[in-house]
């Protein structure tokens, strides 16, 4: 049947979840779900703009496709398909943990969210991340643009084929991060942790900042990383 309309719904705290509801392709604009469990749900090609989701759970949902421009402080996306969604406004503390967001689009407040483990192949990154989590994150052929990620923590995290532009990395931790074949240019790595980080970047420039540690051999040469002779 056509898709369900639930632009405006008072939702707050309902469960869905275990129902064998669908609601791909709905019309959540303006719905109120704080709180509510929309666990394991079809949400794809769904549009949730502008709604209230702050603390609704979204473990394993199929978002794919989906417009999320919402409210959605400390949701949990944990292990949800977020593949091509767009996640724009505000998702301070919301958990990504192992989520699928290859070729996402994700630009807002994600402040203090934790995206351990998560997929972000071919993914764009814009907004504030300061405080989050991406340790372990697979941000292969990403684009990282106009971000700021100051005080996070990326550790173990692949950036691999990356372009990296306009970005702050202030006072995080980027041990053992793999930028193989990335574009590094204006970006800061004010005391940031760079130990062990792999830096055999496709190319680097405007780098700007004391990074608190490079990799062995490595220094930080007129904006550029640069292997010591």
């Amino acid at each position: 049947g056509p898709a369900a309309d639930l632009r405006y719904a008072q939702l707050d705290g309902v469960s869905i979840s275990g129902t064998g509801a669908t609601l791909a392709g709905a019309r959540l604009t303006y719905a109120h779900l704080a709180g509510a469990d929309l666990s394991g749900l079809n949400l794809a090609d769904a549009n949730l703009d502008l709604a209230h989701l702050s603390g609704a759970s979204l473990t394993g949902a199929n978002l794919s496709n989906a417009s999320l421009c919402a409210y959605a402080s400390g949701a949990n996306f944990t292990g949800a398909n977020l593949t091509r969604a767009t996640l724009c406004r505000s998702f301070p503390g919301s958990d990504f943990s192992g989520a699928n967001l290859e070729s996402a689009h994700l630009g807002g407040d994600f402040s203090q969210a934790i995206f351990m483990g998560a997929n972000f192949t071919s993914a764009t990154l814009n907004g504030t991340f300061d405080g989050t989590k991406f340790t372990n994150a697979n941000l292969a052929k990403s684009s990282l643009k106009w971000a700021s990620f100051t005080d996070s923590d990326l550790a173990n995290a692949t950036l691999a084929s990356a372009y990296v532009a306009y970005t702050a990395f202030g006072s995080a931790n980027m041990a053992q991060v793999n930028f193989e074949d990335a574009y590094i240019l204006d970006v800061s790595f004010d005391g940031t942790d760079l130990s062990q980080t792999n830096l055999n970047v496709r190319s680097s420039g405007g780098i700007s900042g004391t990074p608190s540690a490079l990799p062995a051999g490595w220094s930080l040469l007129n904006g550029s990383f640069t292997l010591n002779p």
